[in-house]
């Protein structure tokens, strides 16, 4: 898989291999673990009263929903089923959605595996580890590094 920006202010993913389609898949896979929790969960840091739970709650549940909904559309639509590869453009106008998405996937990976105990770890420990908890770390590092190129290429942070 290749990621570039391109000359409208984009990302373009170049998607080699079924591998690749299998990353792109999780996110909406991973960012489903905890829909239905995550706006509870972020409410939970204030007192959750009868507004929060009648009026913001199913906007936020709504919103949360639509992204990983849209990214899974996405790359369903981008993959052919007569090649491995495709590509998939990422705008300024769906940046919002594809970032959203994917910081539910890495919320819903750190709330189930709390995986930031594994950020300075060495080789020897990352092979002691589960295959679920290495292939969580994998996801969740390749999810950063989309997000890292939309913040920089896409919304122009740095």
């Amino acid at each position: 898989m290749r990621i570039a920006p391109t000359l409208q202010g984009g990302l373009r993913i170049d998607i080699e291999s079924m591998l690749d389609w299998a990353r792109l898949e999780l996110i909406a896979i991973d960012g489903a673990r905890n829909e239905s929790t995550l706006g509870l969960k972020l409410g939970g840091r204030m007192e959750l009263d009868k507004d929060w739970i009648d009026y913001v709650l199913p906007d936020l549940e709504a919103d949360f929903s639509s992204q990983l909904q849209y990214v899974h559309k996405e790359v369903r639509v981008a993959r052919s089923k007569d090649s491995e590869k495709g590509e998939i453009h990422i705008t300024s106008e769906n940046v919002g959605l594809w970032y959203g998405a994917l910081n539910q996937a890495r919320i819903a990976l750190e709330s189930e595996l709390e995986l930031s105990q594994y950020d300075e770890i060495d080789s020897d420990t990352v092979k002691s580890l589960s295959n679920e908890v290495r292939s969580a770390i994998i996801r969740n590092h390749f999810y950063t590094v989309i997000q890292t190129n939309l913040l920089e290429q896409v919304m122009g942070l740095q």
